[in-house]
């Protein structure tokens, strides 16, 4: 594993893009009407109010990368750290934007939600697998 391998996995991919567009869902979950009208207006003052933070957390991400890459250990250590509280937080806040959907998804809608959320992640870690594969283990 090289020197910055382990920033993949403390960073879901969720931290940085937030909740899914409206459009998504919709087409995910077959929001219409009303709950696409209601959830297009959450998600927008969310992303509003919320970019600023997962902005930051993209530069904190890039500097951290960045210490890695001159080997500053130290450096790149305490903009892990960085990394991880902002994550965390916004971890804690998407939790609590997602919690507002339990009175706007129907339980099918929400069941089908679930499925979508869990794909998303098997094929983050797919790919996460693919990334830290050796280039040898491909050419057998």
């Amino acid at each position: 594993m090289g020197p910055g391998g382990p920033r993949h996995r403390m960073i879901s991919r969720e931290a940085l893009e937030g909740p899914p567009a409206p459009a998504l869902l919709r087409d995910s979950v077959g929001l219409s009407g009303g709950q696409l009208e209601r959830y297009a207006q959450l998600y927008s003052h969310y992303t509003a109010e919320t970019g600023p933070v997962r902005d930051s957390l993209r530069t904190s991400i890039q500097a951290m990368r960045a210490a890695f890459e001159r080997d500053d250990r130290s450096e790149a250590g305490s903009r892990r750290d960085v990394v991880q509280r902002q994550s965390k937080a916004l971890a804690v806040r998407d939790k609590a934007f997602e919690k507002q959907l339990e009175g706007l998804l129907s339980k099918e809608q929400e069941k089908q939600y679930e499925k979508w959320k869990d794909s998303r992640e098997q094929a983050r870690r797919e790919h996460g697998r693919h990334l830290r594969r050796p280039a040898s283990e491909g050419n057998l």
